[in-house]
């Protein structure tokens, strides 16, 4: 085995394997953290830019097929 090879005791080479299993984890951690940010963010951001092109398209008498695009739209993005 490599470890043999190198002269590693069964000892070290758990610890090592531990600390890289220990890094893994940590790092897809934060890109679940970070992904879940990202899709808060994202509804935020939709959520603002319903807002503000409501009113004008409410006058222009376009609200309902805007909304029915906007569910759709929020549909898709939390089914990724």
């Amino acid at each position: 085995m490599l470890w043999d090879e190198i002269g590693e005791s069964d000892i070290e080479r758990d610890k090592m394997l531990l600390e890289l299993e220990q890094e893994c984890f940590n790092i897809y951690r934060k890109k679940v953290e970070m992904t879940r940010k990202h899709g808060v963010d994202l509804n935020r951001s939709l959520t603002e830019a319903e807002a503000e092109i409501a009113h004008p398209v409410s006058v222009l008498g376009g609200y309902a097929s805007l909304s029915r695009g906007l569910i759709i739209l929020r549909n898709r993005q939390r089914a990724c």
